[in-house]
């Protein structure tokens, strides 16, 4: 290993292409939908195709300095931190440097892949090499035509964060084959045209790697599956993958996180072998990205818009003959609700706003009635539930006046008259119609206040005080009501 330690390692750039992805694809089976569905890149927050973690990984033996004359490589060990996105026509700088020399004639390295353009680190990690005194891979048999490694086909996985428990177990089985090396060093050829692949071919025997980049289509494919991004992967070979042979690729949920994240143990085994069949063992952090919320309809939107759900509902609203409570009378008519316009003083403009929205094709009744009156307010609920048989929405809106008095010259009498209105009211028409509303199940109750009550003008002591009592009356019902 003298000579290594004298090599500087020389950085290689690639530049990835959309052909490289469809060649990866097409040899690991990972069709993620992040990868191969501009349309479903688009909607994701990268907004375009991102490209497999692992084919930057499968890059590795561009970097031509990692060789020693004479010798074969095959790789022992990878690790990856995926950090950034890396997309289609990207320039990727790949360099590494030597960490450590084994006693057993392996050699480790760390190594990055920058993003030429930002300068940015997309992916960090480290690999160990072996270093062997045989042949490099066979020219491809006619008979091996295939270079897909997966034995089956899979269709694409969508499971959720929710979906997945820890214990969760998957997996799938494969092959590599000459053709499937083959395959792997002409996406290198893609990936960097100065690079001599024949000359990388006899180096290097890329078996253990192409079976590594399997742990790519696992997150991608089979668990999670459409939502998955890989954030980090580290795997270690026991012995070497055969050609030919059928394996075994088995991952197990180990734990999840509060942040949207599942950490998955996978081995290789060899398929059929009874007594210690692994080959591999590894581990990877894998993000489930919440799905996509999909995008309303025109129609949709019109039909939520218009549709508030109050269609045919019964709303009673206090003091409703002017001001807010004619407004509010008039919204809850246009969108379907049949209207009960209570007034004390006001039949005349009671009864127009009536005949406004029957006019417009709604439903209305005008019930005079004075709400500090316990009888009176009775009555309204009963005549309410003659026409219209129940009350399914209860605005307390009225109110005395907003007359402003200083506080002086105010009597106490005068405080009473806007807490008879504005709270007993309330109080009285919260206790009938509460009645009504638990007999059909259920019911809203809106209490109309004020930005007075924690902003008081001058003036105002009597409505402010009424409006804050208002306030307590509210929370104090919310809570009794809960259940």
């Amino acid at each position: 290993m003298s000579a290594m330690k004298k090599k500087k390692i020389k950085p290689v750039e690639i530049r990835i292409t959309e052909d490289m992805v469809r060649d990866f694809s097409d040899l690991v089976g990972d069709y993620s939908s992040l990868h191969t569905d501009k349309a479903f890149a688009r909607r994701s927050v990268y907004r375009k195709q991102v490209v497999h973690g692992m084919l930057s990984v499968a890059c590795l033996p561009l970097l031509k300095d990692c060789l020693i004359e004479g010798k074969v490589a095959e790789l022992k060990r990878i690790s990856a931190s995926f950090l950034k996105p890396v997309f289609v026509e990207d320039r990727i700088i790949i360099s590494a440097d030597i960490i450590e020399y084994g006693g057993d004639g392996t050699v480790k390295y760390q190594w990055i892949a920058k993003n030429k353009e930002n300068n940015q680190v997309a992916i960090s990690g480290s690999f160990l090499l072996n270093y062997v005194n045989r042949l490099p891979i066979k020219k491809a048999s006619l008979k091996e035509s295939n270079a897909r490694m997966l034995t089956g086909k899979q269709k694409q996985a969508e499971l959720t964060f929710d979906q997945i428990d820890k214990g969760k177990k998957g997996g799938f089985d494969f092959k590599i084959t000459n053709m499937s090396q083959k395959t792997l060093f002409g996406i290198l050829s893609k990936a960097n045209t100065k690079t001599s692949i024949s000359f990388l071919a006899k180096k290097w025997d890329v078996s253990n790697l192409l079976a590594s980049l399997l742990h790519s289509t696992f997150a991608g494919m089979f668990m999670p599956g459409k939502f998955a991004s890989i954030m980090n992967v580290d795997i270690a070979f026991d012995e070497n993958i055969k050609l030919g042979k059928r394996y075994s690729l088995k991952g197990e949920v180990s734990s999840k996180s509060s942040m949207g994240t599942i950490s998955e143990k996978i081995v290789i085994e060899r398929k059929g072998a009874k007594r210690s069949p692994k080959v591999s063992e590894g581990k990877m952090n894998v993000k489930i990205n919440k799905p996509f919320v999909a995008i309303p309809s025109v129609e949709e939107l019109k039909n939520n818009a218009k549709d508030l759900q109050l269609k045919d509902k019964v709303v009673l609203i206090t003091g409703a003959s002017r001001g807010i409570g004619a407004t509010t009378a008039k919204l809850f008519s246009i969108y379907g609700a049949k209207v009960v316009v209570n007034y004390l003083n006001g039949r005349k403009d009671a009864e127009g706003i009536v005949r406004e929205i029957v006019d417009a094709g709604g439903a209305a009744l005008a019930i005079q009635a004075d709400i500090s009156n316990p009888a009176q307010v009775s009555q309204m609920v009963r005549t309410i539930c003659n026409q219209f048989s129940s009350v399914d929405i209860l605005v307390n809106n009225a109110v005395r006046n907003f007359i402003a008095m200083d506080f002086m010259e105010l009597s106490w009498d005068e405080v009473q008259r806007d807490i008879d209105v504005t709270v007993r009211g309330a109080f009285h028409c919260c206790q009938a119609i509460a009645a009504v509303m638990m007999k059909n199940g259920g019911g809203k109750i809106i209490n109309i206040s004020t930005n007075a009550a924690e902003n008081p003008p001058a003036g105002q002591f009597k409505y402010v005080v009424a409006k804050n009592a208002l306030i307590g009356l509210t929370r104090s019902l919310a809570v009794e009501f809960a259940s």
